[in-house]
């Protein structure tokens, strides 16, 4: 009985592993995606002197992401 406890264990323990590392990655990419749209808002503010919200019209970046983006400017 001890070893199918301990299997059980070791499913479950494998199982929640995956899910972690799994979350983990779609969390690093979305972060690494911001901080390159941030860069790109920054270089458009920087090489052409547009306002920020001239750059984020520029990139594309939806009214309604702009103010998550101004903020973190």
């Amino acid at each position: 009985m001890c070893n199918v406890m301990k299997e059980i264990y070791d499913d479950g323990f494998a199982s929640g592993e995956a899910q972690g590392e799994a979350r983990g990655e779609v969390r690093g990419e979305i972060r690494g995606a911001e901080t390159e749209r941030i860069k790109s808002i920054k270089n458009l503010i920087s090489s052409l002197g547009i306002t920020a919200e001239a750059a984020m019209d520029a990139l594309k970046i939806a009214k309604t992401d702009q103010p998550k983006y101004l903020a973190l400017l």
